[in-house]
């Protein structure tokens, strides 16, 4: 196994962590506990698909290939997502957003 066949593995986590932490980091400001959080990854989702659209329209799947790269997020956006829940729960901020500043 080479790391050519783990890409397609690594870039729907790669993808959702950092949108949504940049999302989050938006939103720092905002006290809106667990529905600030659910937000920002739901947001986060409709920002990976329109991008993996954009992405996509020159290319020969189109839509197909953007909607297969939103289905492959969905489950690591969920992973982050009650990661984010579990911290928020426990007292601690969002894994690299600090509310410090």
């Amino acid at each position: 196994m080479e790391i050519a066949d783990i890409i397609p593995f690594i870039r729907p986590f790669l993808a959702t962590f950092f949108v949504s932490r940049l999302l989050l980091w938006f939103v720092i400001k905002w006290d809106g506990g667990a529905l600030k959080i659910i937000a920002a990854h739901v947001v986060s989702l409709i920002v990976i698909g329109a991008l993996s659209f954009l992405g996509a329209v020159g290319g020969e799947k189109g839509l197909e290939a953007a909607l297969l790269f939103v289905a492959a997020c969905s489950l690591p956006q969920l992973l982050w997502l009650a990661i984010d829940l579990w911290r928020m729960r426990s007292g601690r901020p969002p894994i690299l957003v600090s509310s410090s500043g």
